[in-house]
């Protein structure tokens, strides 16, 4: 961070603190003059000189506390000033080391030096205007808030004995209070980088994030970027609000279902359903979250109900991986993917943590055909991958670079695991099991190589029929044998990635990930890097 070159961020935020105690102070001073005024009224004074001194009393008073309440409102400014101040160098010195790590000097202004830095191992390439722009940002914002306080600071002079004081005060704590609860950004909410939003979030203060926790949940839970226990806290508290909802709706129905009959009672019938429905689905993420070493990653209850389990510690486990679930999965089934990552967890052993991952809507039956889903599934999922990748920077956890991630995708999700390896996602090994395809002729057409392309299919695993589809006429135009809607079949030897064992306790489509069984031990071998252990 390079010396302050001068203006409100150079200024002293314990200073401004001090000042803004001291205005306290006097408020108290004068409203206990006040008070003692108040009590001028000696016994028995009566006649004309009486009433004038009751008067210049209250006349005393009223000043008193007018004055009290300017010094009071400029106290709450000054508060709000130092805050800023505060918040705003913190802001600009993370910007500035987020630059530095891509070799870019940055002053107090964001204006880049000629002096340039080494480039730190696994910077992200992004990093020099992510740092810039959040120095742009914090100094902007500064100003804002100075401008707010001198429109406070000039209402308290504004005319008339009570209206300009009034309007002070309240324009003071109304800037205080977006001090103490900073809105965040519209760039970040409109899909800023990872980068910058773990940039933002460290450069809050302790009593900023804490109070957008409490107050503003629902603004984190899907910010990707941010520490894995800040999106933990804030999905937890808006798993617990939906669950009230729910609460309060049924409540809400149950007279109302006594009241009517007919039609009315059949269609209330039904939303009491629905709403039961979904009470279950929640308390069912709600017990797969219980456990020790859990975290909700994600919880936005929109479309099917899109949730995110991981079981280990994210930010410092050295390998991470994701089970991508297939058609049909809905929020009622996170349980057992969440059962599912445990089991893979429990196999790739000490060090690493694994993401239930339901980040997209999983079609149904009659758009299984389609890639539509996989297509936004795969940019949801290299939006959560690389803001887990920020989120350990932001966190304090493993250093970039150091943790492996592996993506295990499970029929449907081994083409949304497919697409986001291929358009660029930063994963080390593409592990798919019962797969119809990944969208990639081979594994050499893979970022990740051939080698980091893991396949496996039980021999009796039905979705081996879909490679055959085009006898059927489910496809337009001749296909190879072998291939489906979605390429060719990736647990061939003729596909060119590495084939694993899953033994013969799997059978079907569904049984994978069944603990005990070659398949899941495999998984977790390549998810932990053991590659040597893995069974061909």
């Amino acid at each position: 961070m390079t010396a302050r070159t001068g203006g409100l961020l150079a200024a002293s935020a314990p200073a401004l603190n001090a000042a803004a105690q001291t205005s306290a102070a006097v408020t108290t001073l004068l409203a206990e003059v006040a008070a003692a005024v108040s009590r001028l009224a000696p016994s028995g004074w009566v006649g004309a000189g009486a009433a004038a001194g009751s008067q210049a009393r209250d006349v005393l008073g009223a000043e008193l506390r007018r004055q009290g309440g300017a010094t009071g409102a400029v106290s709450t400014s000054l508060r709000a000033l130092a805050l800023a101040v505060q918040e705003a160098q913190a802001q600009v010195a993370v910007g500035q080391g987020l630059a530095a790590t891509a070799g870019l000097l940055l002053d107090d202004e964001g204006t880049p030096q000629p002096v340039r830095l080494p480039v730190e191992a696994g910077a992200d390439l992004y990093a020099a205007g992510a740092g810039r722009a959040q120095v742009l940002a914090a100094r902007a914002r500064l100003d804002a808030v100075d401008a707010a306080v001198a429109h406070a600071l000039t209402d308290l002079l504004g005319a008339g004995p009570e209206g300009g004081l009034t309007t002070g005060a309240s324009a003071a704590a109304d800037v205080l209070a977006a001090e103490m609860v900073p809105p965040v950004p519209v760039a970040l909410v409109a899909g800023s980088s990872a980068l910058q939003v773990g940039g933002w979030w460290a450069g809050l203060l302790p009593l900023q994030r804490a109070a957008l926790l409490r107050g503003k949940p629902e603004a984190l839970g899907d910010l990707q970027g941010l520490p894995i226990g800040a999106r933990d806290a804030a999905n937890r508290a808006l798993l617990s609000q939906a669950l009230q909802a729910d609460e309060a709706r049924l409540d809400q129905l149950g007279p109302h279902l006594l009241a009517h009959s007919g039609l009315g009672h059949n269609l209330l019938t039904a939303e009491r359903r629905r709403v039961l429905a979904q009470q279950k689905a929640l308390l069912g993420v709600q017990g797969a979250i219980a456990g020790p070493g859990r975290q909700l990653l994600r919880f936005p209850p929109r479309g099917d109900g899109r949730a995110e389990v991981a079981v280990g510690d994210v930010e410092h486990a050295r390998a991470l991986g994701l089970i991508v679930p297939g058609m049909s999965t809905e929020l009622d089934e996170v349980p057992d993917i969440a059962a599912d990552a445990a089991t893979v967890q429990a196999a790739a052993g000490a060090g690493t943590a694994v993401v239930a991952w339901l980040g997209y809507d999983a079609p149904h039956v009659r758009q299984v055909a389609s890639s539509d889903q996989a297509v936004a599934g795969a940019r949801s999922l290299d939006a959560d991958v690389r803001g887990l990748r920020a989120a350990r920077t932001a966190g304090g956890g493993t250093p970039v670079g150091a943790q492996r991630i592996t993506v295990v995708g499970h029929s449907y999700g081994s083409l949304v695991a497919g697409l986001a390896a291929g358009r660029g996602t930063p994963v080390d090994d593409v592990v798919v099991v019962g797969s119809p395809g990944v969208a990639a002729r081979s594994a050499r057409d893979l970022p990740q190589g051939a080698s980091h392309v893991w396949a496996a299919r039980a021999a009796s695993d039905p979705i081996r029929f879909v490679f055959d589809a085009h006898r059927f006429g489910g496809v337009p135009g001749p296909l190879p044998r072998s291939h489906s809607w979605f390429g060719p079949d990736p647990s061939r030897a003729s596909f060119g990635g590495q084939r694993f064992l899953v033994g013969p306790g799997v059978t079907g489509h569904v049984r994978y990930f069944e603990p005990g069984t070659e398949s899941v031990a495999n998984i977790g071998r390549i998810v932990a890097g053991r590659y040597a252990e893995v069974t061909h």
